[in-house]
């Protein structure tokens, strides 16, 4: 569809999206990935779980990549405009309705990041004052809206069977193999002292030979 950017730029930022890897021993050990996003084997993986998936206005899904993913996408784009040509009907906020599906496509040369999406969309009729939306400054230092996903059991307000939203629960970190053995061991024991009942976590570390190691215990001493 062809839109001024001015709408197109106020249609994004309506959009909120928390972008993850997908969790498998294929990406743990993908050194592009930890090379790329884990300051070059210095950083740590974050893996975790999201409850509520089915949460009210958000959707979870897989980033699909390249031109044969767009297919379909396009493919509703064409049958859209012949519908609007035979009946001269056409849905005044058309860009929105494809948002979604847009927000879960990405070119090919990004495929080895297997990203997942969650993607929050704000629209006229829920834009009031909603509770996981704060203002606060972007790295460009303007004034903008965030959308926050809370850690299970840390959401400043009550959750009813009427509003759900969805939360994170932290699994297991996993060290990167940059970081020498006395840096894991500090990190893993700094890491194990917020250890309660909210965060029950395993802590482990990857080798020079991107082998898994469990430091959970080792931590605790």
């Amino acid at each position: 569809f062809r839109y001024e950017n001015e709408l197109l730029e106020k249609y994004k930022t309506n959009l909120y999206c928390l972008s993850s890897c997908e969790n498998n021993q294929d990406t743990i050990k993908d050194s592009f990935m930890w090379e790329t996003y884990g300051l070059k084997g210095t950083g740590v993986m974050i893996e975790y779980s999201i409850s509520n998936d089915n949460a009210n206005l958000f959707v979870l899904g897989k980033v699909k990549y390249g031109k044969d993913e767009l297919e379909p996408i396009q493919e509703f784009v064409k049958r859209a405009v012949s519908f609007q040509v035979q009946n001269e009907l056409f849905p005044h906020n058309a860009i929105e309705l494809c948002s979604i599906f847009n927000s879960f496509h990405k070119s090919k040369r990004y495929q080895n990041e297997k990203e997942l999406r969650l993607i929050f969309r704000k629209s006229n009729w829920n834009s009031g004052n909603y509770p996981t939306i704060y203002s606060d400054v972007n790295r460009k230092n303007q004034i903008t809206t965030f959308n926050k996903i809370y850690i299970q059991n840390r959401a400043p307000f009550q959750i009813t069977d009427s509003n759900i939203y969805p939360e994170i629960m932290i699994n297991k970190i996993i060290l990167g193999y940059g970081l020498s053995i006395d840096e894991k061991l500090e990190i893993a024991k700094f890491l194990n002292s917020y250890q309660n009942e909210v965060f029950n976590f395993k802590i482990f570390h990857l080798d020079e030979e991107l082998n898994q190691i469990d430091l959970t215990q080792l931590s605790k001493l």
